[in-house]
């Protein structure tokens, strides 16, 4: 399981746990399949980050390496 940041969310990504705003009030449940309202809500209610099944740390990362030209990481 990891943290993804709500604007790296891909439609079809599944809730590790349930989702809760800043003032705990239940927004989606575990095992719910990220839909593009979903990512429009959580922006909506402030929501940064969401924890996804199958994704990990080293997962993040290499995808966020992806973003850089590969002069840059070199």
């Amino acid at each position: 399981m990891g943290e993804v940041n709500v604007d790296e969310l891909k439609v079809g990504m599944v809730l590790a746990n349930d989702l809760k705003d800043i003032k705990g009030r239940f927004l989606l449940g575990q095992g719910t399949a990220i839909e593009q309202k979903h990512i429009r809500i959580m922006k909506m209610w402030g929501i940064t980050a969401a924890d996804i099944q199958g994704v990990t740390p080293d997962d993040l990362t290499q995808e966020a390496l992806k973003n850089f030209p590969a002069h840059v990481l070199s």
